[in-house]
Formats: structure tokens, C-alpha cells, sequence
């Protein structure tokens, strides 16, 4: 039985800042400074469970498949990657258009359980929404091979941990690298997650991002956005705005009221 546990890490991915001209909150998403790390956890993990991670014989790269789903800048950047490892790369995307496998030489196919049954690992870059909550459950793991690896660094909800738990104690699960949960922050050791007896688990706690240049770029893409909202329009100047929704005409015009001699920060010109 091998499990790693590293420490717990609260990182937060959407900042909430306060506007000192018109007393504003805006809340911002910086999407991309945490990409190139979570590419190389995703294919570590994958290389890693090829090796001997569990009692079960080591395999092959040129004779895994590795599954996307689905295949988004993330997904696409790791499969890239895994190409050049040797790894046959297949995905299922619906919202991709015919031909895009062609141009990244992968394999495609149409519906989930195609793809988890070809899958010898399945790694997840979804979105959480009401149709994908427990993507991964008793029912798509019994359509998985015998065996199979899962990496999931995308969003905790989309994996049943409980079912999740009774694979790898049942080994129909080879292995699993979880760098997302449910409940976060999230501490394995002293929480009663399912998962905490499971065999073959790697746990990280939504770190995968982390290093110092990328902390530093964090902070740099932050002041940044912040800048373009002291300088600019608020909030047509930001790019990852996330609650542009109450930056209209009565938010604006009501924050304005209440701090007279403050300038409309919409009609601020970037010097």
C-alpha cells in the first residue's frame, strides 16, 4: 500500500478588491498563471503510475492510453506532452469541432463510455456544473478497465470519493492522483473523507500550481488587474472579471452618490 499526503496549502484563485475611488468591489479570476504547473503534475502522475506505484506489474508508456476529457487548453498542453512520452492520447470533447484531432494527432471518440473503456488512465479538466456532478461514480467506474489510473486536477464534485474509495480498496481502480475534493480546504488525515483508508492515492491539496515564480506571477497578474481598474473602465478594462453583472448603470451610479467628488470610474482615461 503506498499513500502520499503533502501539507495543506490554501491558496485562493479569485481575489475580492475594493475600489478606493467609488468604494466598488470587484472580484477577479486569473485563469492562466497556473496552467504550466498543473500540465507537469498531470503528466507526473501519469509517468508515475506506469512505474510501481502498487503491487499490480509496471507498464509501458507506448502501450497506455491516456484519456482527456475533455480536451481544452489544459487538456490539449498535457496531451502534447504525453504524445512525446510515448503515451496513445485519446479524448472526448462534444463541443469540438470534427477535424480538431487531426490537428493535434490524437485519437477521438463520441461518447464517454467509449472513452473510459479504451482508457488505461483517465485524466479530468472540467468545469463543474449540474451535469457533470459525479462524473466519476460506481457506475462509470465499472466502465473502466480493470486497472485503470485517474488524475483529477479540474474540480473536486466531479469525482465520487466514496465510490472512488471502495475501487481502490476493491482494485478495480489501479491508482489515483487527487489534487482536487469536495470539501476544501481539505486535510485527508484529520477529516472523514472515504478516501482516507483508501490504498493508491496520491492527495495534494489544490497546490499543484505552486512554486515561487508562479506565486510572484500571481501576484504581478493581480496588481495588474487592479491597475486597469484604477486607470481604466470599470469593468470593460478588466479582463477576467468575474461579477461584471453589478458594474451596470444604477450599481455604478449608486456607488458614485455615495462618494461625491469621486470621479465615474466608467469614464476614467487610461493616462
Amino acid at each position: 500500500m503506498k499513500r502520499d499526503f503533502f501539507p495543506s496549502l490554501v491558496w485562493p484563485k479569485t481575489e475580492n478588491f475594493s475600489s478606493a475611488k467609488v468604494g466598488l468591489n470587484f472580484h477577479i479570476s486569473i485563469p492562466k498563471w497556473e496552467r504550466n504547473k498543473k500540465k507537469s503534475f498531470v503528466l507526473s502522475r501519469l509517468i508515475f503510475s506506469c512505474r510501481k506505484l502498487s503491487s499490480r506489474p509496471t507498464t509501458r508508456q507506448t502501450n497506455t492510453k491516456l484519456s482527456l476529457l475533455p480536451t481544452g487548453r489544459i487538456g490539449s498542453a498535457v496531451a502534447l506532452r504525453a504524445k512525446a512520452f510515448g503515451f496513445t492520447v485519446i479524448f472526448y470533447d462534444p463541443y469540438l469541432p470534427d477535424g480538431i484531432e487531426k490537428s493535434f494527432g490524437l485519437e477521438r471518440v463520441y461518447t464517454l463510455q467509449d472513452l473510459l473503456f479504451k482508457s488505461d488512465c483517465v485524466s479530468l479538466h472540467c468545469t463543474l456544473n449540474e451535469h457533470n456532478h459525479h462524473l466519476i461514480n460506481e457506475y462509470t467506474i465499472k466502465q473502466m478497465r480493470p486497472g485503470a489510473f485517474l488524475v483529477n486536477t479540474a474540480r473536486g464534485g466531479l469525482v465520487d470519493e466514496a465510490a472512488l474509495a471502495m475501487a481502490l480498496k476493491d482494485n478495480r481502480i489501479r491508482a489515483a492522483a487527487l489534487d482536487v475534493h469536495e470539501n476544501e480546504p481539505y486535510n485527508i488525515q484529520n477529516s472523514a473523507s472515504p478516501l482516507k483508508d483508501a490504498p493508491n492515492l496520491i492527495v495534494t491539496p489544490h497546490a499543484t500550481f505552486y512554486s515561487e515564480a508562479a506565486a510572484i506571477e500571481l501576484r504581478e497578474m493581480a496588481a495588474s488587474e487592479i491597475r486597469r481598474a484604477i486607470v481604466g473602465r470599470i469593468p470593460d478594462t478588466l479582463r477576467n472579471c468575474v461579477n461584471k453583472e453589478y458594474f451596470g448603470g444604477p450599481a455604478v451610479a449608486g456607488a458614485a452618490a455615495a462618494y461625491p467628488g469621486k470621479q465615474d470610474p466608467r469614464t476614467v482615461s487610461t493616462p
